[in-house]
């Protein structure tokens, strides 16, 4: 995974939660997010924490870097207006807290957020558009059904049709073949079978022994010490700063990487600073052989070849500086 993926892979989950029917109940309590804040809320959260990590250079630059013009917030604003999408502001705000709770930019501690977002988030969007109805996302239909668009040639705004959500597979069930957007029942994984296909599993917890076939919760990994008899290892985190790593770079702070002479994961180099790896630098900037040099932020100048800008923003091909693309409309 990209160090700014990794980074920002949290606020993607908790995205997900906010602009989805959630997982599992709404908690009550807590504060109740006016639906025209909400955007606002969630890019403040998430530049305190990309920039918290090293994956941006400020919260200033940030703000003006991501952005959250999409048209499906835009066409659920417009459904919540017209009735046909019921907006639950205190379920947005008890996911939000959770997500404010995080202080860390390790993945262990990512890792029990995605476990305390699941169990916090509610349904924030609920649709009201019946079975074999149109729609134009997921959150539209209700009892959490499924916008069926597979007719549709792009990402833009296409109507498809409301479909019943299919049963998820229980604990122990056959997952080789699932139904379209079938999974294992929450707490469980697809799990690979020695004798192929998968089975639906909960994943194991840190420090159980695991063998090939094995899933570890996440970040957690099956390694350690190998038995060499059975093949067996344990559920282990990535390695920690000044901890041994491989050259896949996968340590467990953000802002740490494996360097490639010592093995041992180490703190990222700031700007300005000596690097002789691409992949060595803050977040928010590259190595150009020797130097690590900032990518170009908001106004900058770009060259539309190549992925130079920062966050969310593109070179526009016009200016040759690096922007924001225009907000998408409502689909509605």
């Amino acid at each position: 995974m990209d160090r700014r993926d990794f980074v920002r892979a949290p606020f993607t989950r908790l995205a997900v939660a906010l602009l989805a029917l959630g997982a599992g109940t709404c908690g009550g309590g807590g504060r109740s997010v006016p639906l025209d804040d909400l955007a606002g809320d969630l890019l403040n959260a998430e530049c305190d924490f990309l920039v918290a990590c090293a994956a941006a250079p400020d919260r200033t630059t940030c703000l003006a870097s991501i952005g959250v013009d999409s048209a499906e917030l835009a066409t659920l604003k417009a459904d919540v207006a017209a009735g046909i999408v019921v907006y639950d502001g205190q379920a947005a705000g008890a996911c939000l807290d959770v997500y404010k709770s995080l202080t860390s930019c390790k993945q262990t501690a990512i890792g029990d957020l995605g476990q305390k977002l699941d169990a916090a988030c509610g349904h924030v969007f609920t649709g009201t558009v019946a079975v074999g109805s149109a729609c134009f996302f997921s959150e539209e239909c209700a009892n959490e059904g499924i916008c069926d668009r597979t007719t549709c040639t792009s990402s833009g705004c296409c109507a498809g049709t409301c479909h019943a959500k299919p049963t998820a597979i229980p604990p122990g069930g056959d997952c080789s073949n699932p139904l379209p957007d079938q999974d294992c029942v929450d707490g469980t994984v697809c799990t690979a079978d020695p004798g192929g296909g998968g089975t639906c599993k909960a994943p194991l917890a840190a420090g159980a022994p695991c063998g090939p076939y094995d899933r570890c919760a996440p970040p957690y990994q099956c390694g350690g010490t190998i038995d060499p008899v059975t093949n067996e290892g344990t559920c282990v985190a990535p390695p920690g700063t000044g901890q041994a790593c491989d050259m896949s770079g996968n340590c467990d702070d953000a802002r740490d990487v494996c360097d490639q002479t010592t093995r041992v994961c180490t703190s990222r180099i700031a700007v300005g600073g000596a690097c002789a790896a691409p992949a060595t630098c803050v977040g928010y900037a590259n190595c150009d052989g020797t130097t690590c040099v900032a990518v170009a932020g908001p106004g900058a100048s770009c060259d539309s070849a190549l992925d130079s800008c920062l966050l969310n923003l593109s070179c526009d091909t016009t200016t040759m500086q690096c922007a924001l693309p225009p907000a998408s409309p409502s689909c509605r």
